[in-house]
């Protein structure tokens, strides 16, 4: 129920404008994670995962693993 919750959904967006200022967004291991983290700050992304199955999701999170694996290579 975090997706309906609205201070959770302000802290998200609070992270999302913060950690992608020029001072924090150079410090982070995975940058890409400010993609998700404005993908989760839209609502029909976040429906689309709160209606998905378990194996839409276990995609999603295999194919970011993957990307992160070989970002440098």
């Amino acid at each position: 129920g975090y997706f309906k919750d609205q201070k959770f959904l302000a802290y998200l967006s609070y992270l999302n404008s913060y950690l992608s200022t020029p001072p924090y967004a150079s410090l982070l291991l995975y940058p890409n994670s400010l993609s998700i983290l404005k993908l989760l700050t839209r609502p029909e992304f976040r429906k689309i995962l709160t209606e998905s199955t378990a194996g839409v999701i276990d995609y999603l999170h295999k194919q970011q693993y993957h990307h992160w694996l070989n970002y440098n290579n």
